[in-house]
């Protein structure tokens, strides 16, 4: 029968493990309705559509420094309350987006709200693992990737009351901006949004509410925190959390060696291309489905993009239990075949008919969904177990979020095919990728196997040994009648 103690530190992590989702839940409403969105934020600042790119970069530009900066503050015993700070800044910057109706103050609070969500990424994962240990840490990060897809899905769903439902028009022509031959806001072009045929948008108080919502994290982190102060137990509180804990002492250890560089090359490539086509594509969804030949409503184009996230969702949702039964690696392999064979049938039938378009876009999203999580607890094992290597990770990401899009965008003014032809290249490119990386990292460094020095032994034993004293001394503590009642 478990002990008061024992069950009242289970209810902590999972309230934890709660609010760990909840942040990523804030950070797919952040990163995936800028695209629904992005009209009628043009159309508040009265701006030219070649100036959507500002947004795309001061957000980008905001995580990649967020990812660079976070791993020196995070594993110092306040990560809740770091995390309930960049949730706190996360909010309020979310919140002044459109409020004045200026371009400059706009993409400032867009890039203070990247800035946020980088912190938040790298935190949210660190803990992750650090909570579930071995175990459940695989299936710890498919749950808070799975929130990631409830914010992506939530967010253009909750967009649709606050948007100008009337399509805006060219100052000059009198054709429409959704036509053939234009990115509907993503790309250089002599269009911009004519006030007089706005039906009035309300999406500064999408961005207000959307603010509101990221509070809820915050709070929860501080509670945490104020509740870890006030009964702080040690950081290992099983096998689990000992075998992460020697398998990073292992590794600080070792030298860095020509592997470990070409690893996290690699894994910097590969998150650039899979990370930024991802952002690429569920961005573009939508402006694909009303520019191509199916001609599909905007309203559609948003549902469309809905779809393709809840199917994400699905996905992680069951890759939480597949984690626990199957290696990364496998889900990982599984997860790219799928990406080849959609984006392949996507290429040579997407046109044909919108129903092709809904089945392959919900099969890529199936293909994509465990990938995040997947990637992360591949590396953790196989390169590096550590918040750096996740600053890697990440990094890669926002390096493809710059990069991808633009590049995209700007080819996308020929023909909208080209949003498909990217999606081919980039998912044959990862899964050639990862084939290397497997095969350079073919031993796992937390094996017990790995070699090490005499030296590094003696210090993990002695490491192994007072972790096993600690933790036998607070459960005779806590099981000691009079000092329960002391503590009450």
């Amino acid at each position: 029968m478990d002990s008061p103690t024992h069950s009242m530190s289970q209810r902590i992590l999972y309230f934890e493990l709660a609010a760990l989702i909840l942040a990523f839940v804030g950070r797919g409403l952040c990163l995936d309705s800028v695209g629904p969105t992005l009209l009628d934020l043009l159309e508040t600042v009265n701006g030219d559509i070649d100036q959507s790119s500002y947004i795309f970069i001061s957000q980008s530009l905001g995580v990649l420094i967020g990812s660079l900066i976070s791993p020196k503050f995070f594993g110092n015993g306040n990560d809740e309350m770091l995390l309930a700070g960049a949730c706190l800044l996360q909010a309020v910057a979310t919140s002044f987006v459109a409020i004045f109706g200026l371009l400059p103050i706009m993409c400032t609070a867009f890039c203070f709200q990247g800035l946020a969500i980088g912190v938040v990424g790298i935190g949210v994962c660190s803990v992750s693992l650090k909570i579930g240990g071995k175990t459940n840490g695989p299936s710890y990060l498919q749950a808070v990737y799975l929130g990631v897809s409830i914010g992506a899905i939530a967010g253009p769903i909750m967009v649709q009351p606050f948007l100008s439902h009337q399509v805006p028009t060219e100052n000059k022509r009198e054709t429409e901006i959704f036509n053939f031959n234009s990115t509907s806001g993503i790309v250089q072009s002599n269009v911009y949004i004519n006030p007089k045929f706005s039906s009035g948008s309300n999406v500064k108080w999408f961005y207000v509410t959307a603010g509101l919502i990221l509070l809820l994290p915050a709070i929860c982190f501080l509670l945490i925190f104020i509740s870890q102060k006030r009964s702080r137990v040690p950081e290992s509180l099983g096998e689990d959390s000992k075998v992460i804990l020697t398998a990073s002492v292992r590794n600080q250890s070792e030298k860095h060696t020509m592997k470990s560089g070409i690893s996290l090359l690699l894994i910097f490539v590969f998150s650039t291309l899979y990370y930024g086509m991802q952002d690429t594509f569920a961005n573009l969804l939508t402006v694909f489905s009303v520019t191509s030949k199916l001609r599909m409503s905007k309203m559609m184009g948003n549902y469309m993009s809905s779809m393709f996230w809840g199917t994400m969702a699905i996905g992680r949702l069951l890759g939480i239990a597949v984690a626990r039964r199957t290696s990364p690696e496998i889900m990982i392999i599984v997860d790219l075949i799928g990406s080849l064979i959609a984006s392949g049938l996507l290429i040579l039938l997407v046109e044909t008919s919108q129903s092709v378009l809904w089945i392959l876009a919900g099969i890529l999203g199936l293909s994509w969904a465990s990938l995040n999580g997947s990637v992360v607890a591949w590396s953790a094992i196989y390169i590096k177990p550590d918040k750096h290597n996740l600053m890697v990770i990440f990094f890669g990401r926002c390096t493809g979020l710059m990069s991808l899009p633009p590049l995209v965008a700007v080819m996308f003014d020929i023909s909208p095919m080209v949003l498909m032809y990217a999606l081919g290249i980039v998912s044959s490119c990862i899964a050639i990728l990862f084939c290397f990386l497997h095969v350079i990292n073919i031993y796992p460094v937390v094996d017990k196997g790995t070699p090490c020095n005499e030296d590094t032994t003696k210090l993990l034993q002695t490491v192994e040994h007072d972790i096993n004293d600690n933790y036998q001394t607070f459960k005779n503590r806590s099981q000691d009648p009079v000092i329960s009642r002391s503590c009450d």
